[in-house]
């Protein structure tokens, strides 16, 4: 301790010391200005995890409920293989995505063309089928990406194979090459 107390004579800590404790007034407002600031965008971030979390929750019991989850997992288990379960699964999420932005996107389109007759619900319609068709495209076609980024990964890890311990375990510490 130096001649006052509660004043250390490190260089090294001064600085932070007069940084975190201002010697103005202004000083201390712009400090706790900054700081409110801070509190604020940490508040609105946690807000959007929470609200991020309850979305999560709500699609994964909107998608129990539905049987999507099930379904995919009974065709993984009934064909023994949970790669068609997972491919029954996106393609099922990429219909029922497709209806409503097919749905949408031809409720626009009327909106926009004049020149396109017809009532509402045929236009919803034709939407929905457009989108469930385009969104079943589009599953497929990330299933192909899927499966290609699988083949090229299993090709490149083949010769990459896990040591058989003694008793049936496998380490999964040391991979042999």
């Amino acid at each position: 301790m130096g001649a006052h107390a509660g004043v250390s004579n490190n260089s090294f800590i001064d600085p932070l010391i007069h940084a975190a404790c201002p010697r103005t007034p202004r000083a201390a407002v712009c400090t706790m200005l900054f700081s409110l600031l801070c509190l604020a965008i940490a508040c609105v971030l946690i807000g959007v995890g929470v609200v991020l979390g309850v979305v999560a929750v709500g699609l994964t019991f909107a998608l129990v409920g539905a049987g999507m989850v099930s379904s995919s997992v009974m065709i993984g288990v009934w064909r023994g293989r949970a790669q068609l379960g997972l491919r029954a699964f996106l393609l099922q999420c990429g219909i029922l995505a497709g209806i409503p932005a097919g749905m949408l996107c031809a409720w626009v389109a009327t909106s926009v063309w004049e020149q396109i007759d017809g009532t509402l619900v045929a236009v919803l319609a034709a939407g929905g089928l457009a989108g469930a068709l385009g969104g079943a495209v589009v599953a497929l076609m990330f299933e192909i990406l899927a499966s290609r980024v699988h083949g090229w990964l299993a090709a490149r890890l083949d010769g990459v194979k896990a040591r058989t311990l003694p008793r049936g375990q496998v380490s999964r510490s040391t991979l042999d090459r």
